[in-house]
């Protein structure tokens, strides 16, 4: 894959929610908040210029649990756990497809399923496999070796966030939630 398609690809990703979450709300009737919205994928991008662009695809993430979340408000108890666990599986999806392609923007796209990832596959490594061998990679099971320890480990790092979400969210009493 050219540079060129990587980046419009990755941009697509990321900016897709922002859009989804905008049209949502101005289909509530509520402008000012879709405005909100695509001006903070706007600021969040800015920094990028400087940084990589992992502020705007970590919020997109949690713009992708947060319609889930919207759309299970009615069907759950802890629609903001499943919307976030949603968008674990999604990011994690995503992240996979982005290390076939790139792994760097994998790396920047979802930032702690990689890392979470990367320390799970060194453990499985060093705990299941011979980490004295060559082929070190190859003694671990297949789920557990890079890129696919990124799904399970998104997953779990997305529904983290949604229980931390959820919780604050009952304990406030913050919203319909």
């Amino acid at each position: 894959m050219e540079v060129i398609e990587a980046i419009l690809i990755f941009a697509l990703v990321v900016y897709t929610p922002y859009i989804a979450s905008a049209l949502y709300y101005l289909r509530k009737g509520s402008m000012k908040l879709a405005l909100c919205i695509l001006s903070l994928a706007l600021l969040l991008t800015l920094p990028s210029a400087l940084i990589p662009i992992v502020p705007a695809s970590l919020a997109s993430i949690a713009l992708i649990g947060f319609l889930a979340a919207s759309r299970l408000e009615h069907m759950t108890r802890w629609p903001i756990l499943w919307g976030f666990f949603i968008a674990g599986i999604v990011s994690g999806l995503v992240t996979v497809l982005f290390w076939f392609d790139s792994s760097d923007l994998s790396f920047y796209y979802n930032l702690p399923a990689v890392l979470l990832g990367d320390y799970l596959y060194e453990l499985s490594i060093a705990t299941i496999g011979d980490p004295t061998s060559s082929y070190a990679h190859y003694t671990i099971p297949p789920p557990l070796r890079t890129p696919w320890v990124y799904l399970p480990a998104s997953i779990v790092a997305w529904s983290s966030v949604g229980v931390v979400i959820e919780a604050a969210a009952k304990l406030f009493r913050i919203g319909q939630w």
